[in-house]
């Protein structure tokens, strides 16, 4: 792993106490990236930060709730006072209990949309005016392929997550210009303890069945086995970071291994006396 493929790339993440928040948290600190570990779980963003910190990561814990941009902006406030910038913010913040339709409540349909949506509302707001002045920055918000497929028991997360794909096309369209990209990451079924918390074995089968796309593995013996492959916050946490990457990125961390490797070379061919 490089510690500077994303180097002093400074990104917020919320939702990051736990889960894939948490895993793209530490996968981007260790690629060098200074994280903003936001969650309303104060004591378990913390624990994130400090996990971090001590790999010799930059990470900073906010107690946040995303309903309430009164509590965002100290954590906007001071990635800009400290870097003077953010170039990433990961919309992750979400819940996911499950409900029936006919036994929801208009309360529980609100508290969906309010965490999901207007959550995003309010980070987004907080950080695109910073991005569009700089003319540079990158936004990742996070749906789900449930939206494509559809689950019963979900119906008002569903809903959300389909607002978060449109909101996400339109605001492309609306920041491109600027220089700033917005991009939206619909994962399956992802191998997180909260997932434990509200399904069964049983039901997780059927979940990784439905949503997880197959794969082949090689068997011993050189057989094939057709399988489906549940997710994992350090996969998502890796595909994130792709979306982050540009070209100019990759050229110039090509370039700077090529640089080494010609000082590596050099100093193994020094010639030294006696040497011929």
């Amino acid at each position: 792993m490089s510690p500077t493929l994303l180097d002093q790339k400074v990104t917020l993440i919320t939702g990051a106490a736990a889960g894939i928040g948490e895993g793209t948290a530490q996968l981007f600190a260790a690629h060098g990236a200074p994280v903003y570990v936001l969650d309303r779980n104060a004591a378990g963003a913390t624990a994130v930060a400090a996990a971090i910190q001590a790999q010799g990561g930059a990470a900073f814990a906010f107690a946040t709730d995303v309903t309430r941009p009164e509590t965002i902006r100290p954590a906007v406030e001071d990635a800009l006072s400290r870097y003077g910038r953010i170039d990433v913010l990961i919309n992750n913040a979400g819940i996911y209990p499950r409900r029936a339709f006919l036994d929801m409540t208009e309360a529980e349909w609100d508290q969906m949309h309010d965490i999901h949506l207007k959550g995003l509302f309010h980070c987004t707001k907080l950080v695109a005016p910073h991005m569009v002045r700089r003319r540079s920055g990158k936004m990742i918000n996070i749906s789900s392929v449930t939206f494509f497929k559809g689950m019963a028991n979900l119906s008002h997360y569903v809903a959300a997550k389909g607002g978060i794909i449109g909101f996400t096309r339109s605001l492309a369209r609306e920041m491109g210009p600027h220089n700033v990209y917005v991009n939206c990451i619909t994962p399956g079924a992802i191998l997180v303890e909260s997932e434990k918390a509200v399904a069964t074995p049983e039901q997780m089968a059927a979940i990784v069945e439905q949503q997880c796309l197959q794969v082949l593995r090689r068997l011993r013996g050189n057989g094939l086995l057709l399988l489906r492959r549940q997710g994992n916050p350090e996969r998502f946490g890796n595909f994130a970071c792709n979306l982050i990457l540009d070209f100019e990125d990759v050229r110039q961390r090509r370039e700077d291994v090529d640089a080494r490797r010609q000082r590596v070379t050099a100093a193994g061919c020094e010639t030294r006396p006696g040497d011929h």
